[in-house]
Order: C-alpha cells, then sequence, then structure tokens
C-alpha cells in the first residue's frame, strides 16, 4: 500500500488532472485518489480559492492528521 500526495492547478496554466499524472506512472491495481482541495496560481505560489498556501498540504501535521488512515 503506497500513498501519492500531489498538488495539482487548476486552470490552464500548467493545470494537470489527477487522471493524466495516474497514466503516465507505471502502477497496477485498485487506485482510488481523493481531492482534498483546489489550488489556483497566486503570483508564484499555489493556493486555495479560501487563500491557504501549498505549504500547508506538505507540512509533516497534514500529513499525519488526514493521510495516515487512507
Amino acid at each position: 500500500k503506497g500513498l501519492l500526495l500531489m498538488l495539482l492547478a487548476t486552470g490552464s496554466r500548467g493545470g494537470a488532472r489527477p487522471q493524466e499524472v495516474m497514466e503516465l506512472l507505471p502502477l497496477g491495481g485498485d487506485i482510488k485518489t481523493y481531492r482534498q482541495d483546489l489550488f489556483q496560481w497566486e503570483g508564484n505560489n499555489l493556493i486555495t480559492p479560501a487563500g491557504v498556501g501549498s505549504d500547508y498540504y506538505l507540512g509533516e501535521n497534514y500529513f499525519e492528521k488526514n493521510c495516515m488512515d487512507l
């Protein structure tokens, strides 16, 4: 069992869908995806519409609280 955390931007500037990324990886078996939030570009940073920066999602505390039981 593994976990892949992706931060993907929405929109036409460098955006990608999780399915597009997963198709490029040599993975087999039952794969589940969960969208936690949406991100958009603000300058050179990815943020949510609520203003939460991507650094919050990359932090160890977020991972331990939200991803360990997946």
